[in-house]
């Protein structure tokens, strides 16, 4: 479903390998996920996943792939949300209340998102494209959410 959508995206005509094609299949070791174990011989061999992966110098660490089902794929992504307990304590540094989780995205996560502009009324949407675009150029970190003095919600960004 990711790879679909990336090519969608990208605009680009690749043949999406099969499920468990990997870059690293050596015949002996194999994937543990949660609740799945993906056997040694279910895993194929990815020759050509090199061009799934964007060329840039920030992906060159990139290295191991590989393609799950669906539904692997969306117990690893709801199992890698980083979930941290709080409680609120009173001026006694006694409980007040009870509990409350946040959830983070794990730091290093590849995230990609399109975006456009659409036509306004006020004819300002080149103008409001192009302030993008140089604000996006200017910046390589942002940060979106997260609380700045715990060092969440920075992300690193290129086109």
């Amino acid at each position: 479903m990711l790879l679909q959508r990336w090519q969608r995206l990208k605009d680009i005509n690749l043949i999406i390998p099969a499920e468990y094609s990997c870059n690293f299949t050596n015949g002996k070791s194999a994937v543990y996920l949660k609740d799945a174990i993906i056997k040694a011989e279910q895993l194929q061999t990815w020759q050509n996943w090199e061009e799934f992966v964007p060329k840039t110098s920030v992906t060159n660490s990139v290295n191991r792939l590989l393609v799950l089902p669906d539904k692997h794929c969306a117990t690893l992504i709801q199992m890698s949300l980083w979930r941290q307990v709080k409680i609120k304590l009173d001026e006694h540094k006694s409980v007040d209340g009870g509990f409350r989780y946040e959830e983070a995205i794990p730091p290093d996560t590849l995230m990609y998102l399109s975006w456009g502009v659409t036509s306004q009324a006020n004819g300002t949407a080149q103008k409001s494209s192009q302030d993008f675009k140089d604000l996006l150029a200017a910046n390589d970190i942002f940060q979106i959410g997260g609380q700045e003095s715990l060092g969440r919600g920075f992300v690193q960004q290129w086109m």
